[in-house]
């Protein structure tokens, strides 16, 4: 059975220059109307923006071309039941062509709202799944999910489709390019500060070869996220749970 893993480079950069178009993580959303950003059920704060993928045959089957899937999660502190598929604290949306937006954002809907990193696709590479995987793989679309507890099954007609790692290996062979602040090194490895949005930042630490761990989004202890389709040729649905250590 076939995954397809991503390799991931920071969005706006030189290594960005050659990317997947078709799929974006973090940042801000393109082509979705404000309209439809999601609000979590529970703290009533516009979620934050995962990430977006067009319809593909093989990576992402939405069962019709032009359709785009848009996975958003709260991240308003962290006590929301965002690990929940149907807690109202986590949404995918799958859009047709037809209601896309081509007007840009300028920023997220809400003050509270939090910024992901700005993440780009480089290219992807197609493996077969086995039975040992490593760290490389735990973000992948197709195959089938590694679960981190015991298997969730959410019906008979959703297929799972990807797994988002709350981690995330990035491309950055100019630091320079980035909004770097402050740095620190432990152990023989450095970390720098990456501004995010207007207020925010992560920690990003080396990984070798101009390749540094990105924290992503809130998946509880060194967590996992899971998306399901419904793949409908009518009416499409989604949903996303996350389970941890």
């Amino acid at each position: 059975m076939k995954i397809h893993i991503p390799h991931f480079v920071f969005a706006h950069t030189s290594d960005a220059k050659e990317k997947d178009n078709d799929c974006k993580f973090g940042g801000l959303p393109e082509g979705l109307p404000a309209e439809k950003w999601p609000v979590c059920k529970e703290c009533e704060v516009p979620m934050s923006f995962l990430f977006q993928m067009k319809h593909h045959p093989e990576r992402l089957p939405l069962g019709k071309e032009g359709r785009v899937l848009y996975v958003f999660q709260c991240e308003n502190g962290g006590e929301c039941s965002t690990w929940e598929a149907d807690s109202g604290c986590n949404k995918v949306l799958i859009l047709e062509p037809e209601e896309w937006d081509k007007t840009p954002m300028e920023g997220v809907p809400h003050d509270d709202t939090m910024m992901l990193p700005d993440i780009a696709v480089s290219k992807w590479e197609t493996k077969e799944m086995t039975n040992q995987e490593d760290d490389s793989v735990w973000t992948h679309f197709g195959g089938e999910p590694i679960w981190i507890q015991s298997p969730e099954s959410l019906g008979d007609n959703y297929v799972f489709t990807a797994q988002l790692d709350f981690s995330l290996v990035v491309k950055a062979a100019d630091l320079a390019e980035l909004p770097i602040g402050e740095s620190s090194e432990y152990d023989g490895k450095k970390s720098y500060q990456l501004k995010v949005g207007e207020d925010d930042f992560v920690w990003i630490s080396e990984a070798g070869g101009n390749q540094y761990h990105c924290p992503f989004a809130n998946f509880g202890d060194s967590g996992s996220g899971y998306v399901f389709v419904n793949a409908s040729i009518k009416n499409p649905t989604s949903k996303f749970l996350w389970q941890c250590y």
